[in-house]
């Protein structure tokens, strides 16, 4: 999975704001999540399998290293929204 994919699949839960990846061993699977500590329902969703723990690890480095990326763009756009909606005529 590059970057603009993870992006994509991170950025489709437009409520929901994701704090850290983690993996999941279930059976023979490794699974990848990203999940949000935050929230009183701790949301998860699915990222992608790994082929095995090493690989797991892996692409939990690097989802994390993007994660706060992807994060500060959704802040700067949720900031962005805020001032447009403050600055509209109320009726």
């Amino acid at each position: 999975m590059n970057y603009k994919q993870f992006q994509t699949r991170i950025e489709y839960w437009e409520k929901i704001f994701f704090t850290s990846i983690i993996y999941s061993k279930y059976g023979a699977d490794f699974e990848i999540y990203a999940i949000d500590e935050n929230s009183n329902a701790k949301s998860r969703i699915f990222i992608c399998y790994a082929d095995n723990e090493a690989e797991a690890h892996r692409l939990v480095d690097q989802f994390s290293a993007w994660l706060p990326k992807i994060n500060a763009g959704r802040k700067r756009l949720h900031s962005a929204r805020q001032r447009e909606e403050a600055q509209l005529p109320h009726e």
